[in-house]
């Protein structure tokens, strides 16, 4: 899952992400990037939600015959 975040950083998380509502976060392994999209940090990211322009995310799906089919999901906070 890609997190935008509003001062320009983007957050890659791998596959096994969680939400803490408790803290009101997102964790999980990933990669941080600046606003050059410079790496920056590789590790376990902790990511207030508030602090998130944009969530997305995106899967593949095989179907039978080699075709593939890609979802994607954007969820937008203001």
């Amino acid at each position: 899952m890609k997190a935008h975040l509003k001062n320009g950083t983007v957050c890659i998380l791998k596959d096994s992400w969680a939400i803490d509502t408790t803290l009101n976060t997102v964790g999980g392994n990933g990669t941080q990037y600046d606003y050059n999209r410079k790496q920056t940090f590789q590790g376990f990211i902790n990511i207030p939600i508030d602090s998130v322009a944009i969530f997305g995310n995106e899967f593949k799906n095989w179907k039978s015959g080699g075709r593939q089919n890609y979802c994607s999901k954007l969820i937008g906070r203001t």
